[in-house]
Parts: C-alpha cells; structure tokens; sequence
C-alpha cells in the first residue's frame, strides 16, 4: 500500500513503518488516524506508538465504514461472512479497542459520530464486495461459488434487492476520536 500511494502522490514524502512502530520522533504529530485498521494493530503497541509521537492536545482518530444492519438484506448478507469467519476475527465490532481507550490516563473520554453512507452499486458489485473480503477470498473455488449463490439468493429475497441492477449499499461510517490530555 505504501508503494501505491507513493506513486499516486509523488509530493507526499511516504515512510516505512507500522503502527506499533512508525519511527516518528517524540511528540512530533497532531493527529493519528487509522481508517479501517486498528482493529488489526497490536493495540496495546499501537497505542503506545501513539501516545508516543502525538502532541499534547493532539488526537487519535478511528474510523470504520460498516454495514447498516438495521437493513433485512444487509443482515443477511453479513451472516453469510460472518458464518465463515474464525471465530478470534479481529473486529471493530467487538468493542476491545475501546476497552483498552476508555479510562486510560492522558486521554479525554471518545467522542463519536455516526454518519450514513450508502454507496449505489450493481447486482454484481454486491458480489463482487463479498468475494473481495479476505475471509472469502482466502476460500477454495468450491466454496467461493458456494458463498456467491448464498448471496445471490439473499438478494433475490428482499424486496429492496430483487428488481433492478442498482442496489444501494447501506453503510455507516463511524468516527471515534480522544485527545491526549
């Protein structure tokens, strides 16, 4: 990824890191912001690294685009993922990187905002969006084509997914944000 963005963004100076080791100096940056990832961090490292690079009064920012599913269709659609995942997946969903913010000194309490973000895909982008997750795409052609006609059928059950080839996926992307204190 860091050599992509490299080359889209010559301008920007690109370095070689991670989370629980950027390489940054002390106190050297206002914000950290991690967009669909921390849940993969070593979080108790990462934080660390954090709290080691950001500035008094800086911020560390998290944010995960995830999927309504207050929507029928959309549940339906996650069981079909979830159904496969290992068990010790990690998950923004379970709730253990706020166990380990929360109450932690030299930060405020999280703020958070939720923001609806649907995106307007085809039949075969919803597809397509299945057999790209990792779980899935790790599986063998077998039950690739298994999983894809489970998610065929859920989109033949509903209503908002039956007729038509545009379909719009209903996302939520939550931001949570501290302040180091």
């Amino acid at each position: 990824m860091r050599e992509q963005l490299a080359e889209l963004l010559p301008g920007v100076e690109v370095g070689d890191g991670t989370a629980e080791a950027t390489g940054l100096p002390d106190r050297s940056v206002d914000v950290v912001v991690a967009a669909q990832s921390w849940h993969w961090f070593r979080q108790r490292e990462a934080l660390a690294e954090v709290e080691r690079v950001v500035r008094p009064g800086g911020a560390l920012v998290l944010l995960w685009n995830t999927f309504d599913e207050s929507v029928p269709w959309v549940r339906d659609f996650q069981q079909i993922y979830f159904g496969r995942a290992p068990q010790d997946l990690p998950s923004h969903l379970d709730g253990r990187w706020r166990e380990q913010l929360e109450g932690r000194p030299g930060w405020s309490a999280i703020s958070e905002f939720h923001l609806p973000n649907p995106h307007p895909v085809t039949r075969e982008g919803v597809l397509e969006r299945m057999a790209s997750s990792s779980i899935i795409a790790t599986l063998d052609e077998a039950e690739q084509r298994r999983v894809r006609a489970e998610v065929d059928a859920v989109l033949r059950a509903h209503p908002q997914t039956r007729h038509g080839d545009r379909i719009e996926l209903p996302y939520t992307t939550d931001v949570y944000w501290t302040h180091r204190v």
